[in-house]
């Protein structure tokens, strides 16, 4: 292997770690969230970082929480997180730790989040433009990513396989990721065949036919495949510390 693509290859695997990070943030507070309900102002007080490793939540959502007790109403404490309100003095360093060490739930975490899920879709819109691929964009009805005016005919593993849509998700698809879109995907069996990309990997299944991001970095020209590269490898600068 080249030394440029140890590099490379670096970069790409810290990409994943992070998008791995944040997909087992969110996870541990979906599954713990009834334990924080259960906590009063007094067990919230203290280092907020270490309060939400103790409990495995993530600490925007301890910030909101304790918000809530005080009496903040949902439109003010959203108002708050998002910045355009002044929070409570006593809690402006906690916000801050807060803020700065949750890549899922805090407005920037958000934003590097949507912003992932379109430019996912948006590369996968040239791939299929440079294949002169026709395709209808889902605009919120409830259909796949790209539903094709032709198939698209793909050679995996020396097999050509035909797919009338795709399906873009900016995440790591292991089992757990599977089974929460399991039903999405039976549902879009009604347009035919689909090609699934779960962009930054996915473990072995016989079920759906996945992509990632190996799938495609070698089936497309050079310029596309620098641009999927550096989406893979990207890691918001204000989390890099999270990973290091």
């Amino acid at each position: 292997m080249k030394y440029g693509n140890k590099i490379r290859d670096a970069h790409v695997l810290r990409g994943i770690k992070f998008i791995r990070y944040c997909q087992n943030l969110q996870r541990k507070t979906m599954f713990n969230f009834k334990k924080l309900k259960t906590l009063t102002k007094e067990d919230l007080r203290g280092n907020i970082l270490e309060l939400a490793n103790s409990i495995e939540i993530a600490p925007v959502m301890i910030i909101r929480h304790f918000l809530t007790l005080e009496g903040f109403t949902k439109r003010e404490i959203r108002d708050i997180i998002w910045g355009e309100l002044a929070p409570p003095t006593y809690l402006k360093e906690a916000l801050k730790l807060a803020l700065r060490n949750d890549p899922v739930f805090s407005p920037l975490g958000i934003k590097y989040g949507k912003e992932r899920g379109r430019i996912g879709e948006e590369l996968i819109a040239k791939w299929l433009d440079s294949l002169s691929i026709g395709y209808d964009r889902d605009i919120g009805q409830g259909g796949p990513d790209f539903l094709l005016k032709t198939p698209l005919c793909v050679d995996i593993s020396g097999t050509i396989k035909e797919f009338d849509w795709i399906e873009s998700k900016a995440t790591y698809g292991d089992a757990f990721e599977m089974r929460r879109n399991r039903k999405q995907f039976d549902k879009y069996k009604f347009f035919g065949n689909g090609l699934i990309f779960y962009w930054f990997g996915a473990d072995p299944t016989l079920e759906f036919e996945i992509f990632t991001w190996k799938s495609l970095v070698n089936r497309v020209d050079s310029s596309l495949k620098s641009r999927i590269l550096k989406f893979i490898s990207f890691v918001p600068p204000e989390f890099e510390h999270l990973i290091d």
